[in-house]
């Protein structure tokens, strides 16, 4: 039975579809209303009418028309609204960043500095985090509307209520993300969130800028730092489990008389490839090809319960992978069930900064799905 969509709803659909297609543009691609009704498969009058609610909605911006000499009068490119902001910030074990992110995908804004983070309250990490954001939105264009304020967290987050859970590199515990950066920032904002760092990096090689895929569909993706954790991309959206908190790869068993970590058991992954787990081992070769087998060990775990083909290693165990990558793969390979038939490629990851990026790219992810859900944005350069 056919099911029956009502004409409001077709309506949004068909306001994302032009969204998407103007934002999923190569940077030397004119999108004008005519190919956005050949794209859409839609009349050229109803193009038109979608196009200009989503200008005057903030969304997208015209540019001077382009002049091709042919006949007809030359039609006006629409592009994304960088006027509208999305800010990310990835709150690490000794270091912050952020950056801002138009809705057309110009990066506005970067900063990274060092900070010994479980050494403050978290009242203080977002003050400070607080006066950089607000001194950045201070310098910006009087049309500029920040949609969005997204935190990424090494640990377990309840992403519903705005909060880290648990995350023991931080040594934070129920702490209230979402009160805390409400209370710090001084501009108003549609949306504040916060995220798993290991997703929202993984978010970053999904999609290149917001609204435009990567062309990576299908992966995992697993981040070295102080901890270890991991991400798993499904048809470019995050697969997260019931709780949310797929990827606690860090505590997975390896050895169960091994080494104790902080989170109480004994033998975990992060003990062996951690940031300080490296650091003791560098230039003992032997204790780096132990760790190298672990990662092995650990990405086989992941490949057989996943069936993932592809595997992007981002953070501290970029370095590491490349020095023993062959060590890495051969035990993955050996623990990995029909391997020959898997196709599998594993990779480093090529973003200085993912999880930040992630972050601002995900900031925009509710505008994206209810383009008229938020109301009217701001005025647009002309």
């Amino acid at each position: 039975m056919q099911e029956f969509v009502s004409v409001s709803t077709q309506r949004v659909m068909n306001l994302r579809r032009v969204l998407h297609e103007v934002l999923y543009a190569d940077s030397d691609e004119a999108v004008t209303r005519a190919a956005i009704a050949s794209k859409v498969q839609i009349t050229r009058a109803t193009a038109t009418r979608l196009s200009d609610q989503l200008v005057s909605l903030g969304l997208l911006q015209e540019l001077p028309p382009i002049m091709t000499g042919g006949p007809g009068r030359p039609g006006r490119v629409l592009v994304g609204n960088n006027n509208l902001v999305s800010l990310g910030v990835d709150i690490g074990v000794s270091c912050i960043r952020m950056m801002g992110l138009g809705l057309g995908g110009d990066e506005l804004f970067r900063k990274q500095f060092e900070l010994d983070v479980p050494a403050l309250s978290s009242e203080e990490v977002f003050s400070l985090v607080g006066n950089e954001l607000n001194l950045f939105v201070s310098n910006l264009s009087s049309r500029a509307v920040i949609f969005a304020v997204t935190v990424s967290v090494p640990g377990l987050v309840d992403s519903d209520n705005g909060s880290v859970i648990y995350a023991p590199n931080l040594d934070w515990s129920n702490v209230d993300v979402r009160q805390q950066v409400s209370r710090a920032i001084q501009f108003s904002v549609k949306s504040i969130e916060v995220h798993n760092e290991a997703n929202m990096a993984a978010l970053a090689h999904a999609w290149k800028r917001p609204g435009c895929p990567s062309g990576l569909d299908t992966f995992a993706y697993i981040s070295g730092g102080v901890g270890v954790g991991a991400a798993v991309i499904e048809n470019r959206q995050l697969y997260l489990g019931r709780h949310g908190w797929v990827g606690e790869i860090g505590h997975l068993t390896i050895d169960p008389h091994g080494i104790q970590c902080k989170c109480g058991a004994q033998g975990c992954l992060e003990r062996y490839v951690g940031r300080q787990a490296l650091e003791t081992r560098r230039g003992d070769k032997a204790a780096l090809i132990e760790s190298a087998r672990a990662l092995g060990m650990a990405l086989a775990a992941l490949i057989n319960i996943l069936d993932v083909s592809l595997i992007i290693i981002g953070g501290d165990l970029t370095n590491m992978f490349a020095d023993d990558s062959e060590e890495v793969t051969r035990l993955m390979r050996l623990h990995t069930i029909a391997d020959e038939q898997r196709f599998l490629q594993i990779t480093g990851s090529a973003y200085e900064m993912p999880a930040v990026r992630g972050a601002a790219i995900q900031g925009f992810q509710a505008l994206l799905e209810s383009p008229t859900g938020f109301g009217k944005f701001c005025a647009v350069d002309k």
